[in-house]
C-alpha cells in the first residue's frame, strides 16, 4: 500500500544579517550596563591595604625624624595616587557604559523591529 506523505508548511528563513545585528546590539546594550555595575563595584571596593598606611604626622627629636616623615608623606602620597586611580577608572567605566547604552539602545530596537518585520 502507498501511503501519502503529509504536507509540511515551507520553512521561514532567518535573514542571517538582521539577526546578528540584532544579536551585537543586544551585546553592546548589556556591556553598557555590566560596564555602569562594575564602575559602581569599583567606587565601593574598599581596600584594607591602604588603611595599613602611616597617618600624616610630623615626627619630631630623633635623628630619623627625616626618614620617618618621609616614609608617613610616601605612604600617604601613595594612597591618594590609589585614590586618584580608583576614582578616574570608576568614571571612566560609566562614561563608557552611558556611551554604549544611549549608542546601542536605538540601534537594538530598530533591530527588533526589523527582525520581528522578517519573519
Amino acid at each position: 500500500m502507498h501511503f501519502a506523505q503529509p504536507i509540511q508548511p515551507p520553512k521561514k528563513k532567518v535573514d542571517m544579517l538582521k539577526l546578528l545585528q540584532l544579536i551585537s546590539n543586544t551585546i553592546g546594550f548589556v556591556s553598557g550596563i555590566l560596564s555602569i555595575i562594575f564602575g559602581t563595584k569599583i567606587k565601593n571596593y574598599n581596600n584594607t591595604y591602604l588603611a595599613r598606611y602611616v597617618s600624616l604626622f610630623n615626627y619630631g627629636g630623633a635623628a630619623y625624624t627625616g626618614i620617618q616623615n618621609a616614609a608617613a608623606d610616601t605612604g600617604n602620597n601613595v594612597k591618594v595616587v590609589y585614590q586618584l586611580i580608583q576614582n578616574s577608572a570608576m568614571f571612566l567605566l560609566i562614561t563608557i557604559g552611558l556611551i554604549a547604552i544611549s549608542a546601542f539602545f536605538s540601534k537594538l530596537i530598530k533591530a527588533v523591529m526589523d527582525f520581528k518585520s522578517s519573519e
